[in-house]
């Protein structure tokens, strides 16, 4: 497969953080928190709790984690691919990378930092992928899910009796939103190496499935994310699927699994 880099923001869903991630300095003492709450899209989350911890779950090769820790943070690394601990000390501040593996056999494999004590601020990671024949170009499209006229874009489908409608966010965006439980949204991927689906996380949101049929190679069949933070964010990255065999096939469904005062969107689709 011919090799790519993509970078996940530290606040997209796919990094699961314990204890909860709170507003501003509400709970600071036991959660993940804005390192500047008055910037949302700018910032990252934040933590002085010892065993506090992120993890990020990846298919490909290579990892590198940003952040930034004070003098005299110490944190560990925890790596499912790997029965030894990496240490990491104070970075003084400033952003960079907290912990880089590279060159591992294309797999799936998940990574987690845990704080052992000071501050310690994950920004982000970048991942190193498969998408297609090496050599090849990749050519994207997207997928907005709300079509003009406020009406459900076709190449989406949901399920039957459900909540989903279009809804405007700031800046005239428009996403597919429900806060029914249970509620379901499928489309079928075609002639792909990979896709990705966005959407907003905030307060309201919680617990959603993806589920991907067939399973691409090193992906459960069904994948639990959280979309909760103490703010809402534009354009998120939800999910996040590559590997393909481009003359498969595969249907994805979304569904909320929380409750029903859960609420779930999907801005577009992009392959």
């Amino acid at each position: 497969m011919e090799l790519y880099n993509t970078t996940i923001d530290g606040k997209s869903p796919l990094f699961t953080y314990t204890p909860f991630r709170a507003a501003g300095v509400e709970g600071a003492l036991g959660a993940w928190t804005l390192a500047n709450p008055d910037l949302v899209r700018g910032t990252s989350y934040t933590t002085n709790h010892t065993g506090a911890n992120v993890g990020l779950q990846w298919t490909g090769t290579s990892i590198w984690l940003y952040g930034s820790t004070r003098a005299r943070s110490n944190y560990q690394i925890i790596r499912s691919w790997s029965d030894k601990v990496i240490y990491g000390n104070g970075t003084n501040g400033t952003d960079g990378v907290l912990f880089s593996e590279s060159d591992l056999n294309y797999g799936s494999y998940t990574v987690a930092l845990s704080v052992i004590e000071g501050s310690v601020t994950v920004s982000r990671a970048t991942i190193t992928v498969g998408m297609g024949v090496p050599g090849t170009a990749l050519q994207s499209q997207n997928q907005s899910a709300a079509a003009g006229g406020g009406q459900v874009n076709p190449y989406f489908r949901t399920s039957a009796n459900s909540s989903w409608a279009p809804f405007i966010l700031e800046g005239s965006q428009s996403v597919l939103r429900t806060t029914g439980f249970g509620d379901r949204i499928t489309f079928t991927v075609q002639s792909s190496v990979g896709f990705a689906i966005y959407g907003t996380t905030a307060f309201e949101s919680g617990a959603y499935n993806i589920s991907v049929v067939p399973p691409p190679d090193n992906l459960p069949s069904i994948v639990q994310y959280n979309a909760s933070t103490a703010f809402e964010v534009l354009d998120a990255l939800k999910f996040l699927a590559t590997g393909l065999n481009e003359t498969m096939d595969y249907t994805c469904c979304a569904s909320v699994e929380l409750s029903d005062q859960c609420k779930f969107d999907v801005k577009r689709e992009a392959v």
